[in-house]
């Protein structure tokens, strides 16, 4: 393989030239939709007995005539009762009942022909209305109080609105009394329990000979049934995933003998240890339930949970009680219009004095239960009202479910001294929460020592368990370090460690301490208090950023002359980051001196930052630290040099900024993970140029006003947008003028760089931005000749059609939309901006055929009509440091090369810019089927029998839908996928085509009549991944039949789950994710099986899946004798992990880094080091990524 050069600074006489790795030193991360793979908690949060008044008070004319003033008659010209179906139908199966309803007519307004306002009120809120023909409303009926129930029930376990329907997760019993007993045990909300739920529900009430046997309103029965029966049905594992209550719902005062109230309290002992309660006396209910609620309340008494079971930890089981209906509401007794709600917040001022105050008879009883109870009270008129406050007591006693842990850790590239890799890995970490509604999944990026191959600690403490689990009470090397007394703030800032320990929030005197900028076009904004006070109800949402716990509402009530001294939650720190899943970690260097030492080339005096992205929409610049500082006291390593937000973040995401409650999904339509913020989730990348200082011998970025070089960052928004920025960061180290410069913004949404003025003549082509997708691809900085010069330039994909997100997603079939960005064509292809200005240079768009050709565009241009999500690969064939040909795939399973005209004269157009566009592989599959191509190919060269040829790597998986092909249960997970869709998959595969024709003197003149396809390729297995043994003047007799002399154009291997069973045909369960790696004759390769063993931790919550790394020996893929496959295959553990290329003995030597707690004995991936040596040699191929 022939080796490239990396420039890394300019205005140098000299420069050093190190052994490629063809590759960006980063594991993969996640990508796209791929937090599918992050399983839900199968059961936890909230474990609720509903305890429900079925008496005679809630049936019938009565309570009708009560609640809204309505004479029910049963016969005559008068009659306006009658019974209606109400049904729901879940899973097919139809689910009904016979309700109860009475009629009142409607005025020639519409509106309940009464007086009473009151009663006006409750009819139009709670009554359906009756139209005639022409739609006026002619009548209303009313249903009775048992059907309002039964309707409210229906509603919590079938209702599509997801705020109002009870989650999987959720555990529900419900008992019922009179005739009291428990109908359904608590059990978690699956398909099955649910639909058992339903059908009970519609049969209420119920009788059974093992019920009792009382009457009337025996409350204190129902209670002490009902709590007994929740616990009871409690196991062990539950109690750790889960918080406990028992929601009490009447329409009246009890009426209950003193034999019950007596049994109710010895129902109540027997589920106490090491105390009891007395209850006696005739309608002394509440007084039991009051004194029962105190007692559940109490974890430290309340440790027995029924017959069998007992939690060292006691539970707490709080208790609501609900009042339904007119005759039993929580009214204020000083003013019986208003009921009086329950705050939680306010728990503590609710003693006896103040419910006195507020109510009287059998709510004030109530009320003194609810309130020992901590559960509150509430006040129910219709199906809505009940349903509202059992979602509030639902979220009341709701615990959160711990969250798993995740990340890939980063080594970034060294653009200081190329020759070397820092010792150092940057570890980002987030917790999926799928079982939440929220948009905002938080997270943290952490700093890591490399060492012997393996990740550690500041205290050298692995990283990584020997099987591989992560060790959550490591300290990271930004872990903040203080005297041997700590306090308890202190202490809690170690436990977070990472950058999360180290931002700085909210005020010191009048100085806001987090530096966060915005953008408007190309203008630099400062976000401070006086820019939030211009808009506040906006702009408010920064100051979550800036450490305010501020909620959504108190946001929308700020006014333009707020002070920050007064916000109602002043007094509480939010400190968050978003999740950091695929924005790689970039390290930036301003300065820094390069040294011989006695390990090789080395650098000290580092000024090191690291930048990386967010889904909360910031981009972060953190001071990445010296390695001197590791362990002293008041250390600035990790923290933070300014936050910078794009400009749509604030419209498209600004509840991101507040705490994770509050940016559940508007209307409830969907839950969070849904419809997940992705922020500022793109891969970003650097351009640095140093200036020497001859007298310190080092080299800086900014030296003077008259003497520096460049620090320039580019990078896109993935899932959170189609913009690319690019931002100068030159004097971001100096005292002054250190704030970010907008260079400039790619909008595609208006056709135009928001820092660069559209020539007149140029409007139409610039219409091709519109059809770029959302910004996935890194940009790849380069020079190439422009126009008779050269010309720093920056090239990314078209972009992602977020259509793919379906994993047989026909893009040829939906029509373009601009607007959206969706549709045919969409993200197709590959652009070229000047990196300067943003002015838009090239895209492929511009490579029109000649009049009266065949094709629109040169070559295979037309085939150019998929997304393309990667990095854009760039080679420079003839070393004079500008790109000659661009490699890139697609989404539809095509790979092209395009090539430059090196040679661009000043009369140069864009049209004539691109020589050439050749398809050098077509996989596509009719129907959107077609294997996937997410990331960058890998270049290398080789000398064959016929002379130069270069080898094309690139691998194929759905990382939109990382869990395609996979079953639980003997069925598909993924959305729409049946065996007859899988069978026409591809299975995904590794595949190296050989590009013979670009080695050519002109290679933009050798044309492809057919693009090769997959049975053109050579199939490698893993029967012939190892050559046989040679015998003396004899090679092996399977010895690369797929040569690049050969009749083939390259070869693949496909990755099947070596978790099926033999006879299992599914395909496409093993997917290639993340950047190849391609280094001295290795390739190496990254996968996930769907299929492979995951984890499931407390509470069924999980990770599908696991993934593992492949090399093969190149350029055909197979390996010596003894070389075996199962050495070249290692499992990496749960989930979406990949490799990394990191330091080894010495800095100048390399090996991979894999996400585990010790190296495996015989395995090649972790056990080769690959040497490199400073070179002064010139090579005749170069990469630019």
């Amino acid at each position: 393989m022939r080796m490239k050069a990396k420039k890394y600074k300019q205005g140098l006489v000299t420069s050093f030239t190190a052994l490629s790795t063809a590759m960006l030193c980063q594991t993969a991360t996640t990508y796209a939709s791929d937090i599918e793979i992050y399983k839900a908690p199968t059961t936890g949060g909230a474990s609720l007995m509903m305890v429900l008044d079925v008496s005679g008070s809630m049936e019938g004319d009565s309570p009708i005539e009560k609640d809204f003033g309505i004479e029910c008659e049963d016969k005559g010209k008068d009659k306006n009762e009658k019974n209606i179906e109400v049904s729901t139908t879940f899973n097919r199966v139809k689910y009904n009942f016979n309700g109860y309803y009475c009629s009142i007519n409607a005025n020639t307004k519409g509106e309940p022909h009464t007086n009473n306002a009151t009663n006006k009120a409750n009819i139009i809120k709670s009554c359906d209305p009756e139209k005639d023909n022409s739609g006026k409303i002619t009548k209303f009926w009313c249903p009775d109080r048992l059907t309002s129930l039964k309707k409210s029930l229906f509603t919590l376990l079938n209702s599509s609105n997801e705020s109002e329907r009870l989650k999987d997760t959720t555990i529900v019993g419900i008992t019922q009394f009179p005739k009291t007993g428990v109908l359904f045990a608590p059990a978690v909300m699956n398909d099955t329990n649910r639909a058992a739920l339903l059908n009970i529900v519609k049969d209420i009430p119920i009788s059974n000979r093992s019920f009792l046997s009382d009457t009337g309103t025996p409350l204190a029965a129902g209670y002490s049934v009902g709590v007994t029966g929740l616990l009871n049905s409690t196991s062990t594992s539950e109690t750790a995933c889960a918080g406990f209550g028992t929601y009490l719902l009447t329409d009246g005062a009890p009426n209950e003998n003193k034999n019950s109230v007596k049994d109710s309290g010895t129902r109540i002992n027997n589920i106490l240890s090491s105390t009891t309660i007395s209850c006696s006396g005739e309608d002394n209910s509440w007084d039991c339930i009051e004194k029962g609620a105190a007692k559940l309340i109490d974890k430290s008494v309340n440790k027995k949970l029924g017959a069998t079971l007992a939690s060292q930890q006691g539970l707490e089981i709080k208790t609501a009680v609900v009042g339904f209906g007119k005759d039993f509401s929580f009214t204020d007794k000083n003013d019986n219009s208003q009921t009086v709600p329950y705050i939680a917040e306010n728990l503590s001022t609710y003693n006896n004095a103040w419910l006195e105050g507020k109510f009287k008879g059998n709510a004030l009883d109530a009320s003194k239960a609810a309130v020992a109870g901590k559960g509150g009270w509430y006040s129910a008129a219709n199906t809505s009202d009940i349903v509202e406050s059992v979602t509030n007591f639902v979220n009341s006693i709701k615990i959160p479910i711990p969250a798993i842990t995740t990340g890939s850790s980063a080594i970034p590239q060294d653009i200081l001294n190329t020759s070397v890799i820092q010792p150092y890995a940057y570890f980002p970490q987030f917790e999926p929460k799928p079982s939440e509604d929220f948009r905002a999944w938080t997270g943290n990026l952490k700093k890591y020592k490399v060492d012997g191959g393996l990740l550690k600690d500041k205290n050298n403490a692995m990283l990584f368990s020997s099987a591989g689990v992560l060790d959550k009470t490591n300290e990271d090397l930004w872990t903040p370090n203080y005297e041997d007394s700590i306090t308890a703030a202190q202490q809690s800032l170690k436990s977070l460690g990472g950058l999360l320990s180290r931002l700085n929030l909210k005020k010191t005197g009048s100085t806001l301490n987090r530096k966060v900028f915005t953008s408007n076009g190309a203008t630099l904004e400062t976000v401070d208090e006086a820019y939030i006070k211009q808009a506040p109800k906006t702009r408010g949402y920064y100051l979550g950023l800036l450490g305010y716990d501020i909620t959504n509402a108190q946001v929308q009530d700020l006014a333009s002359n707020f002070d920050l001294s007064s916000l109602p939650q002043t007094t509480n720190e939010l400190r968050q980051i978003g999740a950091v899943m695929h924005s790689t970690p970039v390290l930036l260097t301003q300065s820094g001196k390069i040294v011989n030492s006695t390990t090789g080339n080395d650098t000290t005096n580092r000024d090191d930052y690291v930048l990386f992205g967010t889904t909360q929409g910031v981009l972060h610049v953190v001071k990445a630290g010296k390695s001197d500082e590791i362990t002293k006291v008041g250390n600035t390593a990790g923290q933070e040099v300014f936050a910078f937000v794009p400009q749509e973040m604030l419209a498209a995401q600004g509840k991101a900024f507040l705490d994770p409650p509050q940016t559940v999904v508007e209307g409830g339509t969907s839950n969070g993970m849904n419809n997940l913020y992705y922020g500022v989730d793109g891969a970003w990348t650097a351009h640095t140029e140093y200036v020497y200082n001859t007298i310190d011998e080092t080299f800086k970025v900014y030296e003077t006003s008259s003497k520096y070089g460049k620090q320039w960052v580019y990078g896109g928004l993935r899932m959170g947008g189609r913009s690319y920025y690019a931002l100068d960061l030159t004097k971001m180290a100096e005292t002054t003028g250190n704030e970010p410069v907008v260079k400039f913004r790619i909008n595609p949404v208006t056709n135009s760089v928001d820092g660069f003025t559209t020539p007149s003549t140029e409007r139409t082509r610039y219409e091709a931005l519109g059809k770029m997708g959302q910004s996935w691809s890194k940009p790849t900085i380069a020079n190439v000749q422009w126009k008779g010069k050269r010309r720093l330039v920056m090239f990314v994909g078209g972009g992602y059609d977020p259509g793919y997100e379906t994993f047989n997603y026909n893009q040829d079939s939906v029509a373009q939309n601009t607007t959206t960005g969706t549709g045919a064509g969409i993200g197709a292809g590959v652009y070229m901006f000047d990196a300067n200005t943003g002015e838009f240079l090239w895209s492929n768009y511009d490579a029109k055929a000649a009049a009266g050709a065949a094709t629109t565009y040169i070559g295979h241009g037309d085939e150019l009509k998929y997304s393309v999500v990667s990095q854009i690969k760039g080679v420079d064939r003839d070393g004079d440091g500008d790109v000659d040909h661009l490699y890139f795939g697609d989404l539809g399973g095509q790979v092209f090369r395009v090539d430059l005209d090196s040679k661009h004269s000043a009369s140069g157009t864009a049209a004539n810019y691109a020589k050439q566009i050749t398809r050098i592989y077509n996989g596509h599959v009719a129907n959107g089927v077609s294997p996937r191509f997410y990331e960058m190919p890998a270049f290398t060269v080789y000398q064959g029998a016929g002379g130069l040829f270069a080898v094309i790597s690139i691998g194929s998986g759905n990382r939109s839908t990382p869990l395609l092909g996979k079953q639980v249960n003997g069925a598909y997970i993924v959305n729409g996928e049946t065996a007859a869709l899988n069978a026409t998959l591809t299975n995904d595969a590794i595949y190296n085509i050989y590009d013979k024709a670009v080695t050519d003197t002109n290679p933009a003149a050798v044309t492809l009549l057919t693009s090769p396809t997959q049975s053109n390729l050579y199939e490698l297995t893993s029967t012939n991944r190892e050559l046989n043994a040679a015998t003396a003047g004899t090679p092996p007799a399977n010895l690369a039949a797929n040569k690049e002399n050969s009749n083939y154009k390259g070869w693949y291997y496909s990755f099947i789950s070596p978790n099926l069973a033999s006879n299992d045909t599914r395909r496409a369960i093993e997917k290639v994710q993340g950047d190849l790696i391609a280094i001295d004759n290795d390739l190496y390769v990254s996968t996930f099986d769907a299929e492979g063993v995951g984890t499931t931790e407390s509470c069924g919550a999980g990770i599908y899946g696991n993934s593992r790394a492949h090399r093969f020996c190149m350029p055909y893929g197979q390996c010596v004798n003894g070389d075996t496959v199962a050495s070249n295959t290692l499992v990496l553990g749960k989930g979406l992990l990949g490799i990394t290329m990191g330091p080894g003995t010495t800095g100048a030597d390399r090996r991979i880094i894999a996400p585990l707690g010790s190296l495996p004995n015989g395995n090649k991936i972790t056990g080769i080091t690959y040497s490199a040596a400073n070179k002064l040699i010139p090579q005749s191929w170069y990469e630019k990524n």
